[in-house]
């Protein structure tokens, strides 16, 4: 009599055993859907942070490009500046920018090569491309008949890219080329970040 006494005063009811499991399971959902998210926060923050760096790049790049786009002149020593003087001959759009810009070129005879490049920003894919063609000359102000974002030469530089409410991609105001954008990741789940991102560039000899 006595044993069975103590087992029914020390033992659990089913009821309560089914309680238990249920707050433990309660527990254990909370837990995994909290790692979940705390990971895949984590996850959209590490992929928005590489995307704004290969955009980052992309503008350094630009940027160093158009403060080149000055006069040809200045690039060929030896050179009278009142013959030779192609500016960049910078062209703007709201999402497009075409310029001449000189480059080092241990192939060509006066160790430059001026390039006709342009940027572009394609709205349907989210992606910014980027595409050049040889100049006629160093001493030749005529801008090339190819197309440097035509398709066969423009090619993608950045990815996940889009607009910034209204503003263009683009606006050249006078010598300043202001560039806006944001860059969009999506994390999953209807989860996603933008983060904006904005640059002057003064241009020279346009």
């Amino acid at each position: 009599m006595r044993s069975e006494r103590i087992n029914r005063e020390f033992g659990y009811s089913l009821v309560e055993l089914i309680v238990s499991l249920m707050l433990f399971s309660v527990l254990i959902f909370g837990m995994t859907t909290y790692s979940d998210t705390t990971l895949r926060d984590l996850g959209l923050e590490n992929r928005t942070a590489d995307a704004v760096r290969e955009v980052r790049n992309t503008v350094s790049v630009m940027s160093s490009e158009l403060r080149m786009g000055s006069n040809i002149s200045p690039y060929l020593p030896g050179n009278d500046p009142s013959l030779v003087s192609c500016s960049s001959q910078l062209t703007a759009s709201s999402t497009t920018i075409r310029f001449l810009v000189v480059h080092d070129d241990v192939s060509a005879t006066s160790g430059i090569q001026p390039y006709y490049v342009g940027y572009m920003y394609d709205a349907a894919t989210r992606r910014l491309l980027r595409g050049e063609v040889q100049g006629l000359s160093t001493t030749s102000c005529t801008l090339p008949s190819d197309d440097p974002l035509s398709g066969s030469n423009a090619r993608v530089i950045a990815e996940k890219v889009v607009q910034v409410g209204a503003q263009p991609v683009f606006s050249l105001n006078g010598s300043i080329l202001t560039v806006t954008f944001g860059v969009e990741v999506d994390g999953g789940a209807g989860l996603s970040k933008t983060q904006n991102f904005s640059t002057r560039v003064f241009v020279r000899g346009i």
